[in-house]
């Protein structure tokens, strides 16, 4: 991993964590990607040099980084939630790692899908009529669906929502 990602790596954590006052981050708060101890406090000090973070450090006598704890500054906060635009120093975020998702409903994670929010049992009936399958393939998938339909559980869903389900399968 380059510095680029791990700075973007370990201001997300910082951002995470704004609400508290003065984070010290650890290698066990990394778990998706393994970050050393080194690498934290590296990087960390980038972060301040730079105006995201408030860094503060202990040091040995020959300059080392023995620890250190930060808090985002307002800049590092408008960089993770602009992707990293703006920021005075290459940060790249992975974000296929990270979500958050808060007070919120009706929510749809992942790559590539696809949200249906109006589609009727009628319109899905008349699909499978009107499509270029077999017969007894469309048979078979309204079947199927009428099966699925009057299943105890869905049926418990969706509030008994669909009466009359052999009228609408036309079975």
């Amino acid at each position: 991993m380059n510095d680029n990602e791990l700075r973007g790596l370990i201001l997300r954590k910082y951002y995470d964590r704004q609400r508290e006052q003065y984070v010290e981050l650890d290698p066990c708060d990394f778990t998706v990607i393994p970050v050393s101890k080194e690498d934290i406090l590296h990087i960390s000090s980038q972060l301040a040099d730079y105006g995201l973070i408030e860094f503060v450090s202990a040091r040995e006598s020959k300059g080392q980084l023995l620890a250190g704890r930060g808090h985002i500054l307002a800049p590092g906060v408008d960089v993770v939630e602009n992707g990293g635009v703006g920021s005075p120093v290459t940060i790249t975020f992975d974000h296929s790692s990270h979500v958050t998702v808060s007070s919120s409903s009706h929510v749809q994670m992942g790559d590539g899908n696809v949200q249906v929010d109006d589609i009727t049992i009628q319109k899905l009936v008349a699909a499978i009529d009107h499509s270029n399958a077999l017969d007894g393939d469309k048979a078979e998938a309204k079947s199927r669906l009428a099966k699925f339909l009057e299943h105890p559980l869905v049926n418990t869903i969706t509030g008994k929502l669909i009466p009359d389900i052999g009228q609408i399968m036309k079975l």
